[in-house]
Parts: structure tokens; sequence; C-alpha cells
């Protein structure tokens, strides 16, 4: 019951907004990564111009 009771101590000290934010964070990373994909994807695979040539610039999609 010891460690159980440490446990609950140190969580209760935790900072209000430390948990939230953390969240907020690893929300953000994989939202980022997700974007990243998608957008190389996309650019990789848009046919453009007259002479169907695969593929636009990065910074164009973006």
């Amino acid at each position: 019951m010891k460690g159980l009771e440490n446990a609950i101590r140190n969580l209760n000290s935790l900072d209000r907004q430390m948990v939230p934010r953390a969240s907020i964070w690893a929300v953000n990373r994989v939202a980022q990564k997700a974007v990243s994909v998608a957008t190389r994807k996309v650019a990789r695979e848009t046919v453009a111009g007259d002479n169907q040539v695969r593929g636009l610039p990065l910074k164009l999609v973006r």
C-alpha cells in the first residue's frame, strides 16, 4: 500500500496542466507526421502538364 500511496501523492503533486499539455504535444506530433506523409504522397502521385509527367515539387503542394 505504501507504493500506491506514494504514486497517488506524486500524481497529485504534478501540475494540473502537465498531462493535458503532454497529450496535446503527442496529438500534434502525430498530426504533423500525417500531414507530411499525405503531402508527399499527393506530390508524388499528381499528374500535371501536357506531357502527363507524374510528380510535383513538394513546396508547390504545401
